[in-house]
């Protein structure tokens, strides 16, 4: 059985294909449905003559909810119209309720907590309030936005505790560390940074009439977020006396501030070779090594192995220019030649392909985690893997860190691992190799984890 009808029927424009199930008046499609309170119902294509005079609309039409000013949508935005005349998702309901001041979500020296931090806050959010180490929280520990648009009650502050049952004077350090991001270095370097000071605040020959307290922040190893963080460290109180960035990028940033204030940096986890600049970065001092370390070492195996040629892709920050740039001039006195240097900013494609095209066999790679997953899952799509490649990359990514879930990729963890199989990496020897005891009054194969010894 087949069906037709004239547009006019609908009032739409051509272009429409009618077709589905037979409503109540014998028309075909889902009937119009009102628009929340305070909002509107946008319909794609059609005029606002045609949208007042048709009852009807299509199979598979889709529209789309929007609201008033100062007013976020909770529920579904766009609904299609179905073969059964319904839809899709009646059984929830769209609203277009107030916003409450976004304010709420920031809190000064310490953390404003909700169950979706990227949405606006509207009626029912509910706010959660931690202060940070060496701070109480003064007020309530969560808000609520009312249908009203207000909070129910006036957002609490994070004040600096004295411990006023210690004759102790507490001096305050600033610190970021990237929980997560190109290096998510933090989630380790921050409890090794809590077990430093709490052995140091115990001990009675060091420091013996001070307390020492971190306050720090995740910077998501991104200098646009901790320039956030780096404003709240140095304006707000307490005064701190030493700033303890991580990433070369974020420590970058916070030194060439820091010396305004002439503010000690004392970095645990930035490699950038420009970051030994002394006349640049005054008061920058770091405990880990300069990334050109491995160059040495990656031009010896290059030697070795009898290599004359080679080829690089590199992530395009200063980090990994620099260090390329120092790995160019040793290169170059061994007698080896680059024949290809690519470089990418977020999208590694392109270079990946070129690196193809020019039959680069030999390929050095800098960049971070994130960027690594990003350049091997080109690298699978090419073929530039197997016994007729090799590999050098940078030895401080996280284990397995090719199959960890990446949205920005679209291959499969078994693509990466056929992708990453046979790869080098160099990296600093990173636990002390021999039993001596350090100021902890421990050494290293006592703080042994799962068989990975942690340097102490």
């Amino acid at each position: 059985m087949a069906y037709s009808c004239s547009w006019a029927l609908y009032g739409l424009s051509q272009g429409f294909r009618v077709s589905g199930h037979e409503g109540p008046n014998g028309l075909f499609g889902c009937r119009k449905i009102r628009p929340p309170p305070d909002g509107g119902i946008r319909y794609p294509g059609l005029t606002q003559e045609q949208i007042h005079s048709i009852e009807i609309l299509p199979v598979a039409y889709e529209i789309e909810f929007v609201c008033r000013v100062n007013r976020e949508l909770d529920g579904p935005r766009v609904r299609k119209c179905l073969a059964n005349g319904m839809w899709t998702e009646m059984d929830k309901r769209s609203r277009c309720l107030r916003n409450c001041s976004a304010l709420a979500l920031k809190l000064e020296n310490g953390h404003a907590l909700t169950r979706d931090p990227s949405r606006a806050p509207v009626e029912g959010t509910i706010v959660q309030y931690r202060c940070n180490p060496g701070f109480i929280l003064v007020g309530s520990s969560n808000l609520v936005c009312n249908k009203y648009g207000k909070w129910n009650t006036s957002k609490p502050i994070c004040k600096v505790n004295r411990l006023p049952h210690s004759d102790k004077q507490t001096l305050y350090i600033g610190a970021l560390f990237p929980m997560s991001g190109g290096w998510p270095g933090g989630q380790a370097c921050l409890p090794a940074a809590q077990m430093a000071l709490r052995d140091v605040n115990n001990r009675s020959d060091i420091l013996r009439d001070y307390e020492l307290q971190l306050i720090y922040h995740d910077s998501k190893c991104d200098p646009g977020k901790s320039t956030k963080y780096l404003y709240e460290l140095l304006y707000n109180e307490p005064m701190k006396i030493v700033l303890m960035p991580g990433c070369s990028g974020v420590s970058t940033l916070v030194a060439e501030a820091a010396r305004m204030w002439n503010l000690i940096v004392l970095s645990y986890g930035s490699s950038s070779p420009a970051l030994s600049n002394r006349q640049r970065f005054p008061t920058f001092f770091r405990t880990h090594p300069s990334a050109t370390l491995h160059n040495p070492t990656r031009v010896k195996l290059f030697k070795r192995w009898g290599w004359t040629k080679i080829a690089t892709i590199q992530q395009t920050t200063e980090v990994f220019t620099s260090t390329l740039d120092d790995l160019e001039q040793r290169v170059k006195e061994a007698g080896i030649e680059i024949s290809v240097r690519q470089s990418f900013l977020t999208d590694p494609g392109v270079a990946v392909k070129n690196l193809k095209r020019q039959d680069a066999r030999i390929i050095v790679g800098l960049f971070y985690e994130t960027e690594a997953r990003k350049v091997f899952c080109e690298v699978y799509k090419e073929k530039l893997y197997g016994k007729k490649y090799v590999w050098f990359l940078i030895g401080w990514y996280a284990d397995n860190w090719f199959k960890i879930q990446d949205n920005n990729i679209n291959c499969t963890v078994q693509q990466m691992t056929e992708a990453v199989e046979g790869h080098l990496t160099t990296e600093i020897l990173m636990v002390n190799p021999t039993n001596s005891r350090g100021i902890s009054k421990m050494v290293s194969a006592a703080r042994t984890r799962g068989g990975v010894a942690l340097q102490l």
